[in-house]
């Protein structure tokens, strides 16, 4: 299975989880004050581009009464983080109605704004919109929208005009009622650690920072963070058990097959991400720097020129690379779902009595 994909669904089972893809139904044996699993095998239909295939999965269930239990239950704190590019702008668009209704109540007028909305979230996941214009985003990472033609006018913030109105006196009390003061900090008589410390205790009291906190979590009352460096060896067991699942080399062979019928001759999406750079490193458009442990360079390219022709068409073939990916990735997806929520119930289930010791502890 592609890595980056995998990844995503371990990072979701820390700080966010996702809907559930499948419906998981079970039992639990429970005998001498030790589990017993029961799997209970579901099926759920899946589509590729090519084939309409089903997936089964075996999904323990302890909880007969508890069946959406999730992993934030535990974490007293943590909210559930977006996980489509849409939900992303519907929380940032929330943030700043958020602070818009603080600032009124500290008397100050404040107009939400959400600053490239629309392509802001662009990168969650397989966003088809950024494909459309982007593919992977590789050319445009290198060389900017500028280069592509694609740069979008930018948007003022409306709050601008609002504060250049004010006096500097009127300015500084409203960037204080916007942003708060922050943690009281001293660099040249505290310490690291203490520094550290002020930042993890601070409690927001400026509008934005208040209103963030309510939308995304964190704060001295978010143990994400506690919790994570509790959990976490076990959890990237829980990943190494999903990358070695038979049904990882399913998925990839599906898109690979799928891909080749469309023309492309690569085993994972990683292959593509290859054959974009060694396209633009053939023709001199970027360079490897010898200090450089990854990534590239671009070089300079004058306008105009074969050169700039060139990368624009590797763009181009990008794009069409990038969407017969996501053409292709529809099973992956589901399989991703599976696979995360049948690790996350099955780590619930193993370290319930732990997990509930967490809770109990972190809760103020």
């Amino acid at each position: 299975m592609r890595r980056a994909g995998l990844l995503i669904v371990v990072v979701s089972m820390v700080a966010a989880a996702c809907t559930t893809a499948g419906s998981y139904s079970g039992t639990t044996d429970v005998e001498g004050g030790a589990a017993a699993l029961t799997t209970v095998p579901t099926t759920t239909p899946t589509t590729t581009t090519t084939t309409s295939t089903a997936t089964t999965s075996s999904v323990p269930m302890d909880m007969a009464m508890d069946t959406d239990v999730r992993l934030e239950d535990f974490i007293p704190g943590s909210v559930i983080g977006p996980q489509t590019a849409e939900e992303a702008s519907a929380m940032a668009r929330e943030a700043e109605e958020l602070t818009a209704a603080c600032m009124a109540e500290r008397g100050y007028e404040y107009t939400p704004f959400v600053q490239g909305e629309g392509e802001l979230f662009s990168t969650f996941g397989f966003d088809e919109t950024f494909a459309k214009s982007y593919g992977f985003g590789i050319v445009r990472d290198l060389f900017g929208e500028t280069f592509l033609g694609k740069e979008s006018p930018g948007e003022e913030d409306p709050n601008s005009a609002i504060t250049e109105a004010m006096t500097p006196a009127e300015q500084d009390g409203y960037f204080a009622a916007l942003y708060g003061q922050g943690p009281d900090i001293d660099s040249e008589t505290m310490t690291q650690d203490e520094i550290d410390a002020a930042y993890e205790s601070y409690v927001p009291d400026g509008c934005r920072g208040l209103a963030e906190q309510q939308v995304y979590g964190g704060g001295p009352s978010d143990g994400s963070a506690a919790f994570y460096e509790e959990f976490g060896d076990d959890l990237e067991a829980v990943y190494a058990s999903m990358e070695s699942d038979p049904r990882s080399a399913e998925v990839d062979a599906a898109w690979s097959t799928c891909m080749a019928d469309l023309g492309y001759g690569f085993t994972e999406e990683a292959d593509a991400y290859e054959y974009i750079h060694d396209e633009l490193f053939a023709i001199g458009a970027i360079e490897k720097p010898a200090d450089a442990a990854f990534g590239y360079a671009a070089m300079p390219i004058e306008a105009g020129s074969e050169l700039e022709a060139q990368v624009k068409a590797i763009a181009e073939e990008e794009v069409e690379i990038a969407m017969a990916s996501i053409g292709c990735s529809d099973h992956m997806w589901n399989l991703f779902e599976d696979l995360r929520r049948e690790g996350e119930l099955r780590f619930i289930l193993e370290h319930r009595d732990e997990l509930e010791q967490f809770k109990a502890d972190h809760t103020s």
